[in-house]
């Protein structure tokens, strides 16, 4: 898959540092609960700063949505994104990723780095 470009169709604070981004979904654009993609900012200066972030909503939606802790005193990717605004676009990479569903379970994420931890009921 090439790189592609998907306008910014909302984006809501969960806290002062977690953002929401819901985006339009390419078609054609197949993802697995637990891959991510590498996501660069389409503006100048940016496009070659790709960071690593996991799909937050289900493939069978008609967007994709990211959840994105931002660092703000930092001078990068995420400070930026906490500029990006309705209408903006993203640029997705390829899909990665082996994290797959295994029934319920516990899964713990945090801060940019996840450790899956499979907890079976």
């Amino acid at each position: 898959m090439k790189k592609q470009a998907v306008q910014i169709k909302s984006i809501v604070y969960e806290t002062h540092e977690v953002l929401q981004i819901v985006t339009l979904k390419p078609e054609d654009f197949h993802f697995e609960p637990g891959q991510a993609t590498e996501v660069f900012l389409n503006k100048a200066g940016w496009q070659n700063e790709g960071r690593p972030f996991t799909f937050t909503g289900l493939p069978k939606q008609d967007q994709l949505q990211f959840v994105i802790k931002t660092y703000p005193n930092r001078k990068g990717v995420t400070n930026e994104i906490l500029k990006l605004q309705k209408g903006d676009s993203l640029i997705l990479s390829e899909i990665f990723g082996t994290i797959t569903y295994k029934g319920e379970g516990t899964f713990i994420a945090g801060g940019g780095r996840y450790y899956p931890i499979y907890f079976h009921h």
